[in-house]
């Protein structure tokens, strides 16, 4: 999977966790300009991204990833092993 593939996908399982358009995420967007990104959704967020990508995180991990360059930086390094 590549790095527009994995941005991609991160987009989709953000906006349909979220409701929002994948479209409206970017670097800027994080757990404070979020309306819908509380507690809940978080873990939401990072059960669907464990399962979208086949990767997991460990708990002193979770609570970091309060953004998409976050979250995709988290990401990319757990693909690359």
């Amino acid at each position: 999977m590549d790095s527009s593939e994995v941005e991609a996908k991160i987009k989709q399982i953000m906006s349909a966790v979220f409701s929002m358009k994948p479209e409206d995420i970017n670097q800027t967007t994080n757990n404070e300009n979020v309306a819908k990104w509380d507690s809940i959704s978080h873990m939401n967020l990072i059960v669907a991204l464990e399962d979208g990508f086949g990767i997991e995180f460990l708990d002193r991990e979770i609570g970091p990833l309060t953004s998409y360059p976050k979250i995709l930086g988290q990401v990319q390094s757990k693909l690359a092993g």
